[in-house]
């Protein structure tokens, strides 16, 4: 449990802990801008800065991560919190959706 959202972490993922706990202050941060506004959150693991950020009021979340277990985490933490109308997740890597989408050059 974090600012109120529950956290499902899965420490066999192979990625730390199953949870970045040295972010907290960081999602806190983040969700004081979030009211009203949409989130792109690249790199997203188990989705606490797009849950953050939902809950804080954000109108839209996009996760993006390049594992599919990482991508399951982070839906089952969004339909946790009840998140899961207002946070999206997909599966790519983050430089080839950057490009999909016309943010970054080719």
């Amino acid at each position: 449990l974090e600012n109120g959202l529950k956290y499902l972490v899965a420490p066999v993922l192979g990625q730390k802990s199953g949870f970045y706990c040295d972010q907290r202050d960081n999602r806190a941060m983040l969700a004081e801008l979030c009211a009203g506004r949409r989130l792109l959150d690249l790199y997203c693991y188990s989705g606490g800065f797009s849950l953050a950020a939902a809950a804080a009021g954000a109108t839209s979340t996009h996760g993006v991560d390049s594992s599919a277990a990482a991508i399951g985490l982070a839906q089952s933490n969004a339909a946790l919190n009840g998140f899961g109308s207002v946070c999206e997740f997909s599966q790519s890597d983050v430089p080839a959706f950057l490009k999909r989408e016309g943010v970054a050059e080719s």
